[in-house]
């Protein structure tokens, strides 16, 4: 038998529906907590705040009267091993411990971080193939993978039709979104100028359908541009409660991620594409070029290249773009929990 402590310093957004999804898991306990971690790493409170809580989870699993197999697993291992004193935590040989990685690091030294931190956790999970090759590449060897999943339920979502007239949108129009926060990796910019390049004609049958928090790119900004170059545009940057998110995602004809090169991590709008079989406009390079590619999700460009990008929105918007096998189960929050009780079991052995 198995006992698994789940640990998050988050409890919102995504944080929470991640945490949610493996609580249902029968062998799960959640003992997370909301802590905001000092982010100035030159402040001693950095490092030592996170070995305080690394330690606390261990305390709480050492502590609890269960004899069987305990596994302590923390949930976002991105903001844990950057600490210079992480990797001294107590490590128990009754106690196995996990952690998922959601970012590769793309710095020398956060990589150097990282594998000292590694060698005393028994499994890393990351979400996607080229992430794991990506760590085994650099030495780390005890990771596993498993596809992130959608944490929604569209079968409370109308029809793409019925939304877009809702929203009064042309049925005809192609709707381009970009849906997320407008944080300058997210490359809005990029989008906006590569929109500007089409000609009149081409511009004129799409709708770009920008939502999210509004970020770095503001407002005022975005409908600048859009207003500058003739882009027909639906600009609503707010909160965006769950049937807001649904509604944007199904709307749409492509999912478009115009992300530059730092960006490391999975995307959430990919994974919602997936789901609702919807074609995805990608940088090439790193995970997301890798994860499009692989599984024929739609179409891919040169990552911070304008004019690539924009070659590559013409090209949807006069021929289309058929996707190849649909991949929806393959993201079923289902198979989430049950890959990861395959791995917690795999540490009985």
């Amino acid at each position: 038998m198995v006992k698994v402590y789940l640990s998050d310093n988050s409890l919102s957004g995504h944080h929470k529906s991640y945490l949610d999804a493996l609580v249902k898991i029968e062998c799960t306990d959640n003992i997370s907590e909301q802590i905001t971690f000092e982010q100035t790493k030159g402040r001693l409170i950095y490092h030592t705040e996170r070995l305080k809580y690394i330690n606390n989870a261990i305390r709480k699993a050492q502590i609890d009267e269960y004899r069987g197999l305990k596994i302590v697993h923390f949930l976002y291992l991105d903001n844990l091993y950057t600490s210079l004193f992480s990797s001294a935590f107590f490590k128990s040989d009754k106690i196995r411990l996990i952690g998922t990685l959601h970012h590769i690091p793309q710095k020398k030294v956060k990589l150097f971080m990282l594998k000292i931190f590694a060698k005393k956790l028994d499994k890393i999970v990351v979400h996607s193939e080229y992430s794991k090759q990506e760590l085994n590449n650099s030495g780390i060897n005890n990771v596993e993978f498993i596809n992130y999943p959608s944490f929604y339920d569209y079968s409370k979502c109308s029809s793409k039709e019925t939304i877009r007239n809702e929203f009064g949108i042309d049925q005809q129009q192609i709707v381009l979104t970009a849906i997320g926060g407008t944080r300058f990796d997210k490359g809005l910019d990029i989008l906006l100028d590569s929109v500007a390049l089409l000609e009149p004609n081409e511009r004129k049958r799409i709708l770009l359908n920008i939502v999210g928090k509004e970020e770095i790119f503001k407002k005022g900004y975005i409908l600048e541009k859009c207003s500058e170059n003739g882009i027909d545009s639906r600009v609503k940057l707010e909160y965006l409660s769950d049937e807001d998110f649904m509604k944007n995602i199904k709307i749409s004809d492509a999912i478009v991620l115009p992300y530059r090169k730092v960006f490391s991590g999975n995307s959430g709008p990919m994974t919602e594409a997936i789901v609702n079989n919807i074609p995805i406009i990608s940088p090439e390079e790193g995970n997301l070029g890798y994860i499009t590619s692989k599984l024929s999700l739609g179409v891919t460009f040169e990552s911070e290249n304008v004019k690539s990008l924009s070659k590559t929105i013409k090209k949807v918007i006069n021929e289309g773009f058929d996707l190849g096998v649909n991949h929806t189960d393959e993201f079923h929050v289902m198979k989430f929990t049950e890959k990861y009780k395959t791995i917690y079991f795999s540490l009985t052995l």
